[in-house]
Protein backbone atom coordinates (compact mmCIF):
# COMPACT_ATOMS: atom_id res chain seq x y z
CA UNK A 1 0.00 0.00 0.00
CA UNK A 2 0.99 3.59 -0.55
CA UNK A 3 0.34 5.23 2.82
CA UNK A 4 0.60 8.96 3.44
CA UNK A 5 1.22 9.90 7.09
CA UNK A 6 0.87 13.47 8.30
CA UNK A 7 2.95 14.16 11.39
CA UNK A 8 5.10 11.15 10.53
CA UNK A 9 8.08 12.36 12.57
CA UNK A 10 6.10 12.84 15.79
CA UNK A 11 5.35 10.63 18.78
CA UNK A 12 2.78 8.36 17.11
CA UNK A 13 4.10 8.89 13.60
CA UNK A 14 7.56 7.58 14.44
CA UNK A 15 6.05 4.49 16.05
CA UNK A 16 3.79 3.90 13.04
CA UNK A 17 6.67 4.29 10.58
CA UNK A 18 8.72 1.75 12.58
CA UNK A 19 5.82 -0.69 12.52
CA UNK A 20 5.02 -0.29 8.82
CA UNK A 21 8.69 -0.47 7.82
CA UNK A 22 8.75 -4.11 8.93
CA UNK A 23 6.76 -4.91 5.79
CA UNK A 24 8.58 -3.91 2.62
CA UNK A 25 5.35 -4.06 0.64
CA UNK A 26 4.40 -0.55 1.80
CA UNK A 27 5.38 2.73 0.20
CA UNK A 28 5.48 5.38 2.93
CA UNK A 29 5.14 9.14 2.46
CA UNK A 30 5.73 11.41 5.45
CA UNK A 31 4.04 14.82 5.43
CA UNK A 32 5.77 17.13 7.92
CA UNK A 33 6.77 20.78 8.19
CA UNK A 34 10.44 19.88 8.54
CA UNK A 35 11.61 16.51 7.18
CA UNK A 36 14.04 14.76 9.55
CA UNK A 37 17.75 14.63 8.83
CA UNK A 38 18.94 11.53 6.92
CA UNK A 39 20.74 10.16 9.98
CA UNK A 40 19.17 6.73 10.09
CA UNK A 41 16.50 7.67 12.64
CA UNK A 42 13.84 6.74 10.08
CA UNK A 43 13.80 4.08 7.39
CA UNK A 44 14.16 5.07 3.77
CA UNK A 45 10.89 6.72 2.76
CA UNK A 46 9.54 9.70 0.86
CA UNK A 47 9.19 13.00 2.73
CA UNK A 48 7.13 16.05 1.76
CA UNK A 49 7.73 19.40 3.48
CA UNK A 50 4.19 20.74 3.88
CA UNK A 51 2.66 23.23 6.31
CA UNK A 52 -0.93 22.14 6.95
CA UNK A 53 -1.82 25.65 8.13
CA UNK A 54 -0.90 27.23 4.79
CA UNK A 55 -3.28 27.22 1.83
CA UNK A 56 -0.27 27.83 -0.41
CA UNK A 57 0.86 24.26 0.36
CA UNK A 58 -2.43 22.74 -0.83
CA UNK A 59 -1.02 21.70 -4.23
CA UNK A 60 1.91 19.97 -2.53
CA UNK A 61 -0.45 18.18 -0.12
CA UNK A 62 -2.61 16.97 -2.97
CA UNK A 63 0.47 15.83 -4.88
CA UNK A 64 1.59 13.81 -1.84
CA UNK A 65 -1.82 12.13 -1.73
CA UNK A 66 -1.78 11.22 -5.42
CA UNK A 67 -2.22 7.46 -5.81
CA UNK A 68 -2.42 6.83 -2.06
CA UNK A 69 -4.31 3.83 -0.73
CA UNK A 70 -4.72 5.51 2.65
CA UNK A 71 -3.95 8.73 4.49
CA UNK A 72 -3.21 8.56 8.21
CA UNK A 73 -3.73 12.02 9.66
CA UNK A 74 -1.73 12.39 12.89
CA UNK A 75 -0.54 16.01 12.74
CA UNK A 76 -1.72 18.14 15.65
CA UNK A 77 -0.38 21.08 17.64
CA UNK A 78 -0.01 21.60 21.40
CA UNK A 79 2.13 24.72 21.61
CA UNK A 80 2.00 27.68 21.96
CA UNK A 81 -0.96 27.05 24.26
CA UNK A 82 -1.77 30.76 24.47
CA UNK A 83 -2.34 31.00 20.70
CA UNK A 84 -5.63 29.26 20.11
CA UNK A 85 -5.90 30.73 16.64
CA UNK A 86 -2.67 29.04 15.53
CA UNK A 87 -3.53 25.70 17.14
CA UNK A 88 -7.01 25.70 15.64
CA UNK A 89 -5.59 26.49 12.21
CA UNK A 90 -3.41 23.39 12.43
CA UNK A 91 -5.80 21.03 14.22
CA UNK A 92 -9.11 21.94 12.59
CA UNK A 93 -7.89 23.80 9.52
CA UNK A 94 -5.22 21.17 8.83
CA UNK A 95 -7.80 18.40 9.10
CA UNK A 96 -10.04 20.24 6.63
CA UNK A 97 -7.15 20.52 4.17
CA UNK A 98 -6.35 16.82 4.51
CA UNK A 99 -10.02 15.91 4.00
CA UNK A 100 -10.12 18.07 0.85
CA UNK A 101 -6.96 16.41 -0.48
CA UNK A 102 -8.35 12.93 0.19
CA UNK A 103 -11.53 13.71 -1.75
CA UNK A 104 -9.72 15.53 -4.55
CA UNK A 105 -7.31 12.66 -5.17
CA UNK A 106 -9.79 9.82 -4.65
CA UNK A 107 -8.02 8.30 -1.65
CA UNK A 108 -10.26 5.43 -0.49
CA UNK A 109 -9.34 5.44 3.22
CA UNK A 110 -8.78 8.20 5.78
CA UNK A 111 -7.56 7.30 9.26
CA UNK A 112 -7.84 10.26 11.63
CA UNK A 113 -6.20 10.52 15.06
CA UNK A 114 -8.98 11.85 17.23
CA UNK A 115 -8.93 11.56 21.04
CA UNK A 116 -10.95 10.67 24.11
CA UNK A 117 -10.75 14.44 24.54
CA UNK A 118 -13.44 14.78 21.88
CA UNK A 119 -16.07 13.22 24.12
CA UNK A 120 -18.76 15.31 25.79
CA UNK A 121 -18.55 15.64 29.60
CA UNK A 122 -20.12 13.07 31.92
CA UNK A 123 -20.81 13.10 35.64
CA UNK A 124 -18.64 10.17 36.68
CA UNK A 125 -15.37 8.49 35.70
CA UNK A 126 -16.92 5.31 34.30
CA UNK A 127 -15.51 4.40 30.88
CA UNK A 128 -17.56 5.20 27.79
CA UNK A 129 -17.73 3.39 24.49
CA UNK A 130 -17.45 4.76 20.98
CA UNK A 131 -21.13 5.75 20.88
CA UNK A 132 -20.71 8.50 23.50
CA UNK A 133 -21.34 11.98 22.00
CA UNK A 134 -18.30 13.88 20.76
CA UNK A 135 -19.36 17.40 21.60
CA UNK A 136 -16.15 18.12 23.46
CA UNK A 137 -15.58 19.93 26.74
CA UNK A 138 -16.29 23.65 26.21
CA UNK A 139 -13.66 24.78 28.73
CA UNK A 140 -10.86 22.82 27.03
CA UNK A 141 -9.29 24.25 23.87
CA UNK A 142 -7.86 20.85 22.94
CA UNK A 143 -11.26 19.20 23.40
CA UNK A 144 -13.07 21.86 21.37
CA UNK A 145 -10.67 21.41 18.48
CA UNK A 146 -10.85 17.61 18.54
CA UNK A 147 -14.65 17.78 18.54
CA UNK A 148 -14.59 20.25 15.63
CA UNK A 149 -12.36 17.89 13.66
CA UNK A 150 -14.84 15.07 14.27
CA UNK A 151 -17.59 17.25 12.74
CA UNK A 152 -15.48 17.50 9.59
CA UNK A 153 -15.37 13.71 9.47
CA UNK A 154 -19.16 13.58 9.88
CA UNK A 155 -19.51 15.86 6.86
CA UNK A 156 -17.03 13.76 4.88
CA UNK A 157 -19.01 10.58 5.50
CA UNK A 158 -22.16 12.29 4.18
CA UNK A 159 -20.59 14.12 1.22
CA UNK A 160 -18.15 11.38 0.12
CA UNK A 161 -19.52 8.00 1.26
CA UNK A 162 -16.98 6.23 -0.96
CA UNK A 163 -14.24 7.20 1.53
CA UNK A 164 -13.80 4.83 4.47
CA UNK A 165 -13.31 6.93 7.60
CA UNK A 166 -11.61 5.49 10.70
CA UNK A 167 -11.45 7.52 13.91
CA UNK A 168 -8.88 6.54 16.52
CA UNK A 169 -9.60 7.85 20.04
CA UNK A 170 -6.67 7.27 22.40
CA UNK A 171 -5.94 8.85 25.76
CA UNK A 172 -2.39 9.95 26.53
CA UNK A 173 0.09 8.21 24.22
CA UNK A 174 3.54 7.53 25.63
CA UNK A 175 6.89 6.10 24.68
CA UNK A 176 10.34 6.63 26.15
CA UNK A 177 11.59 8.69 23.21
CA UNK A 178 8.75 11.20 23.67
CA UNK A 179 9.06 11.56 27.44
CA UNK A 180 10.46 15.10 27.49
CA UNK A 181 7.84 16.34 25.03
CA UNK A 182 5.01 14.81 27.03
CA UNK A 183 6.38 16.49 30.15
CA UNK A 184 6.33 19.87 28.41
CA UNK A 185 2.80 19.42 27.09
CA UNK A 186 1.40 17.97 30.31
CA UNK A 187 2.42 20.73 32.71
CA UNK A 188 1.30 24.35 32.87
CA UNK A 189 3.72 26.80 31.33
CA UNK A 190 4.24 28.36 34.76
CA UNK A 191 5.85 25.18 36.12
CA UNK A 192 9.14 24.55 34.28
CA UNK A 193 9.91 20.87 33.78
CA UNK A 194 13.31 21.36 35.45
CA UNK A 195 11.60 22.26 38.72
CA UNK A 196 9.92 18.87 39.03
CA UNK A 197 12.98 17.08 40.40
CA UNK A 198 13.06 19.58 43.27
CA UNK A 199 9.42 19.06 44.29
CA UNK A 200 8.96 16.59 47.16
CA UNK A 201 5.26 16.31 46.30
CA UNK A 202 3.41 17.03 43.07
CA UNK A 203 -0.13 18.12 44.00
CA UNK A 204 -2.78 16.25 42.00
CA UNK A 205 -6.53 15.90 42.31
CA UNK A 206 -7.19 12.58 44.07
CA UNK A 207 -9.95 11.89 41.51
CA UNK A 208 -7.51 12.04 38.58
CA UNK A 209 -7.99 9.19 36.09
CA UNK A 210 -6.02 9.17 32.83
CA UNK A 211 -6.36 6.55 30.06
CA UNK A 212 -2.85 5.79 28.83
CA UNK A 213 -1.57 3.70 25.95
CA UNK A 214 1.90 3.04 24.51
CA UNK A 215 2.76 4.48 21.10
CA UNK A 216 3.72 1.04 19.79
CA UNK A 217 0.28 -0.31 20.68
CA UNK A 218 -1.35 2.64 18.92
CA UNK A 219 0.80 1.90 15.87
CA UNK A 220 -0.33 -1.72 15.95
CA UNK A 221 -3.97 -0.63 16.09
CA UNK A 222 -3.44 1.74 13.18
CA UNK A 223 -1.93 -1.03 11.08
CA UNK A 224 -4.86 -3.35 11.88
CA UNK A 225 -7.30 -0.64 10.77
CA UNK A 226 -5.29 0.04 7.60
CA UNK A 227 -5.04 -3.60 6.62
CA UNK A 228 -8.74 -4.30 7.22
CA UNK A 229 -9.91 -0.87 6.01
CA UNK A 230 -12.20 -0.81 9.03
CA UNK A 231 -14.63 2.09 9.31
CA UNK A 232 -15.90 3.70 12.50
CA UNK A 233 -14.47 4.86 15.81
CA UNK A 234 -12.01 2.95 18.01
CA UNK A 235 -11.11 3.75 21.61
CA UNK A 236 -7.47 3.00 22.42
CA UNK A 237 -6.45 2.59 26.05
CA UNK A 238 -4.66 0.14 28.28
CA UNK A 239 -6.20 -1.19 31.48
CA UNK A 240 -6.08 -0.09 34.20
CA UNK A 241 -5.98 3.70 33.74
CA UNK A 242 -3.41 5.82 35.55
CA UNK A 243 -4.66 7.46 38.74
CA UNK A 244 -3.28 10.13 41.08
CA UNK A 245 -2.10 7.36 43.40
CA UNK A 246 -0.01 5.84 40.58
Amino acid sequence: MRIVITGASGNVGSALVRRLARDDRHELVGVVRRPPAPDGSFPAMEWSAIDLTDDADTPALQAACEGADAVVHLAWGFQPSHREDRLRELGVGGTARVVDAVVAKGVPHLVHMSSVGAYSPKRDDAPVDETWPTGGVPTSMYSRHKAAAERLLDELEVDAPQVVVSRMRPGIIGQRAAGSALLRYGLPALVPAGVLRHLPVLPLDSRLVIPVVHADDVADALVRVLESRAPGAFNLAAEPPVTAQD
